[in-house]
């Protein structure tokens, strides 16, 4: 990059050239190397002025402010931008038939809010959150879509080591009530859908599949996981 970066200033002198690019044997730290011609009257007098300076600080600061926007601010979770791009790069590395997308939601939802409160929705919001960041592994990838939509991305799994996972969260949410205050709490339950990807499926196609195997476990009564 950096022989591009002068090349390019040498064949066009009107306008300055700038490359950023980790730091040789430090790979934490960042440089900026911006390149400027002061002489070019003739293609041998050729005179080049190179400024490096630390950018470590910015990136860092940049990487912050990425991050930021992919998280949801109530639960943590990752939001719907940030599992997207997520999903998406998973999913582009992935073995056929080794990654279920699982989607959930929590049962009669409206009626929490509408009987309790919005505070009180929240709160069972990132209670559930909670509950699947303790369930579930570490390299498990785990959003909020919005409302009281999540999904997860369960990487390396087989059908029965998925399903459990979902059992085990749906059984844990059920018979945990969400305390609400000092002297009040709610029951909640949620249902699963999960969906196993197959080589050639986006995850649009994916996601289809997860929210009909939902729609199913919805019929079937809530409170359950259904595989597509």
């Amino acid at each position: 990059k950096l022989a591009s970066a002068f090349k390019d200033v040498i064949a066009d002198d009107s306008f300055d050239q700038a490359i950023e690019f980790i730091a040789p044997y430090n790979p934490r730290h960042w440089r900026e190397a911006k390149f400027r011609v002061l002489e070019a009257d003739q293609l041998a007098n050729h005179e080049v002025v190179i400024t490096v300076q630390d950018i470590t600080d910015r990136k860092q600061r940049e990487g912050e402010l990425v991050a930021q926007a992919h998280v949801d601010d109530m639960t943590g979770l990752l939001n719907r931008a940030g599992f997207t791009d997520k999903a998406q790069r998973q999913i582009a590395h992935a073995r056929d038939g080794d990654l279920y997308l699982v989607m959930i939601d929590v049962d009669r939802f409206k009626l929490i809010n509408d009987n309790l409160g919005h505070a009180s929705g929240d709160a069972v919001l990132t209670a559930i959150a909670q509950q699947m960041k303790s369930h579930l592994r570490s390299d498990d990838t785990i959003g909020r879509l919005g409302g009281d939509e999540f999904a997860i991305i369960l990487s390396h799994v087989d059908k029965d080591q998925a399903y459990e996972a979902c059992n085990r969260l749906v059984a844990s949410v059920a018979k945990t009530p969400v305390a609400l205050s000092k002297d009040k709490s709610v029951n909640v339950n949620i249902s699963c859908g999960m969906a196993r990807w197959h080589r050639g499926e986006n995850l649009e196609k994916l996601k289809h599949n997860a929210d009909m195997a939902l729609y199913e476990a919805k019929r079937r009564g809530r409170n359950t996981a259904v595989s597509a």
